[in-house]
């Protein structure tokens, strides 16, 4: 079920080393740990920028969706090229949090497909957030949703739910991100970094 394919070619010797590591995870979560909660409304006009974001929504469509090259770089099983596919086709929201005081930025739903050799391919729909002209997002992906050969390893006996957390940001038309495992086991949620990203 685990993706744990080799990526060695065939007549490549296997490293002497173990093929899969143990899993070595980290406790995530902490008491008090509070995100921002940003009510959206609708933002029509595609040619002004809503407050909070310095980029009009047609100029985010613009310079952070369409096809994008780069690598992916796994924590231990080496790198591939990636294609990442930026689609940002759903409405434009004005973001604000009228009770803790966070920035506010404009919205603009999608999806996002990543596609890197023989390691990952997935598609996973995101929801971009534009503070100045700074884009980000994150997406927590089940691991059925995933194919190819990125592995976590092997995990503990323990392990119940395996979830891939994508991340990414874009400034001037790049792209960089990040995968990590989270695992829930017994005693609680652990993360393990899984791979980084890149494509411009």
């Amino acid at each position: 079920m685990l993706m744990m394919a080799c990526l060695s070619s065939p007549g490549t010797p296997l490293d002497t080393g173990p093929l899969f590591p143990t899993w070595s995870g980290t406790q995530i979560g902490e008491e008090g740990d509070e995100a921002c909660l940003l009510e959206g409304t609708d933002w029509e006009d595609e040619a002004s920028a809503p407050p909070g974001s310095e980029l009009t929504p047609a100029e985010v469509r613009a310079a952070m969706g369409g096809d994008f090259d780069g690598v992916l770089l796994s924590a231990w099983q080496g790198e591939a090229d990636l294609i990442a596919t930026v689609a940002l086709d759903g409405s434009a929201q004005a973001l604000s949090d009228s009770t803790d005081g966070c920035p506010s930025a404009l919205g603009i739903s999608g999806t996002i497909e990543l596609m890197a050799g023989s390691l990952i391919g997935l598609q996973a729909p995101i929801k971009l957030t534009v503070q100045g002209r700074l884009g980000r997002f994150e997406a927590l992906l089940d691991e059925d949703v995933l194919s190819g050969d990125l592995s976590p390893g092997i995990l503990p006996d323990d392990a119940d739910t395996l979830s891939l957390l994508l991340q990414g940001s874009n400034t001037d038309g790049a792209w960089s991100g990040d995968l990590e495992w989270q695992l829930l086991r017994s005693t609680g949620t652990e993360a393990a970094e899984a791979a980084s990203w890149s494509a411009e």
